[in-house]
C-alpha cells in the first residue's frame, strides 16, 4: 500500500499514550452509562470534524508515519489537495479575507462525508470529545439553518484525557525543544508542515 516506514520512538510514545487514555475514557464511560449518561457519538456522524482540530507535533507526527505507512499515493495527493484547500481558507479567515463557500471546512483527513482515515491514530482532542445530546446540536458551526439546541459536552470524558494532554505536551516540548506553547498547532498546517507540503 503505502511506504515501508519504520516506526519512530515518537511514534511509540504516541500510540502507548493513545492506548492509555482510549482505556481511561472506557472506564469513565462505562462509570456515566451506569448512571444513565451515553454518548450519542456514533459512527458515521462526523460534525465535530468541522471544528478546528487543535493538536501538537508528536501527534502530527505519529499521523504522518501513518499515512505514509497505509495510504495510497492517490490517496495521499488526496488529502494533500484537501489540506492545502483548507490552509488556503484559514489563511484568508485570519487576514481577513471573504472565505470562499465552496471550501469544505471539514478536516482534510475526513474521507468521503464520514469516515476518518487516520481513525487509529486520530488526535487526543478527537478521542476525547462526546456528547450525549442531539447530534444535531453539534451542527450550527458547520450548518447556520441547523435545528437550534445546546450540545452536552461530556466534560468528565475532557477531564479524564487532561493528564493524558499534559504528558504529550511536556513529551513534545522535549523531544522538539520548544516551549510547550509552541508546539501546539491545528492539524492541517502541522500536516502540511509534517508532510513537506508547504
Amino acid at each position: 500500500m503505502g511506504a515501508t516506514t519504520a516506526f519512530t520512538a515518537r511514534e511509540e510514545f504516541v500510540t502507548a499514550l493513545y492506548a492509555a487514555l482510549d482505556a481511561a475514557i472506557a472506564v469513565e464511560l462505562q462509570r456515566l452509562s451506569e448512571r444513565g449518561v451515553v454518548p450519542s457519538c456514533r459512527s458515521g456522524c462526523s460534525t465535530c470534524c468541522a471544528q478546528h482540530i487543535v493538536t501538537n507535533r508528536l501527534e502530527v507526527h505519529a499521523i504522518g508515519q501513518y499515512v505514509r505507512r497505509r495510504f495510497t499515493p492517490e490517496r495521499i495527493e488526496a488529502l494533500r489537495m484537501r489540506a492545502c484547500d483548507w490552509n488556503r481558507w484559514e489563511e484568508a479567515g485570519r487576514d481577513g479575507s471573504v472565505q470562499p463557500a465552496t471550501v469544505d471546512r471539514r478536516c482534510p483527513l475526513l474521507e468521503g462525508t464520514t469516515t476518518c482515515g487516520i481513525y487509529p491514530v486520530r488526535p487526543l482532542i478527537c478521542r476525547a470529545h462526546f456528547v450525549s445530546s442531539d447530534p444535531a446540536w453539534c451542527r450550527p458551526a458547520l450548518t447556520p439553518d441547523a435545528r437550534a439546541g445546546v450540545a452536552h459536552v461530556l466534560e468528565s470524558v475532557r477531564e479524564v484525557g487532561a493528564p493524558f494532554k499534559r504528558r504529550m505536551s511536556d513529551q513534545d516540548a522535549r523531544t522538539t525543544g520548544l516551549p510547550p506553547e509552541e508546539t501546539v498547532t491545528l492539524l492541517p498546517p502541522g500536516l502540511a508542515e509534517e508532510m513537506g507540503w508547504e
